[in-house]
């Protein structure tokens, strides 16, 4: 950021913007990698608390007070 100033930080990257160093490149496609196994394993974690939830609550024992 302090190289290339703030808008290449938070902008678009043009054609005549100069190559990312190689660990700054793989880092991005780190990031992005796993905001796109976010968006698979994140409902599957939601639908197994729930179903654990509803589990538990039907296997819960009722107190008769």
């Amino acid at each position: 950021m302090t190289t290339f100033g703030v808008a290449r930080a938070i902008g678009v990257p043009g054609p005549d913007y100069p190559v990312d160093a190689p660990r700054a490149d793989r880092a991005r496609r780190a990031h992005l990698n796993a905001v796109e196994n976010l968006a698979v394993f994140a409902p599957l974690v939601l639908l197994q608390r729930s179903s654990m939830s509803a589990r538990k609550q039907r296997c819960s024992p009722r107190r008769l007070t």
